[in-house]
């Protein structure tokens, strides 16, 4: 019964991880070319790279937390936000018997 899901769910949630990097190539491009310049265009071939790069540049950029702030809340709120956008995620049905939980 498992086996059976795993190739919709691989088919499902692969589109899904790699979208996000097209769209953004695509809108760099797009953003470039209305502004009549080229775009991404020094990280990798075309400027494939350069959602990855913004993304090791933000992973390792220093934090700011300003001084009178709750920081636990300060920190958590990012993480609830996502959560509750991702649980539209939980409930998809991909076949008959299959259904992607969270």
């Amino acid at each position: 019964m498992l086996a059976a899901g795993v190739p919709a769910v691989v088919l499902f949630l692969f589109p899904m991880s790699l979208g996000p990097l097209v769209y953004v190539y695509a809108e760099r491009k797009i953003a470039g070319f209305m502004q009549d310049r080229l775009g991404p265009m020094r990280v990798g071939p075309y400027g494939l790279l350069q959602t990855i790069a913004d993304t090791v540049k933000l992973l390792f950029k220093e934090s700011f937390q300003p001084g009178r702030v709750d920081s636990v809340i300060y920190l958590v709120a990012p993480m609830i936000s996502m959560t509750m956008a991702l649980f539209v995620y939980a409930v998809i049905p991909i076949g008959p018997e299959v259904v992607l939980l969270g």
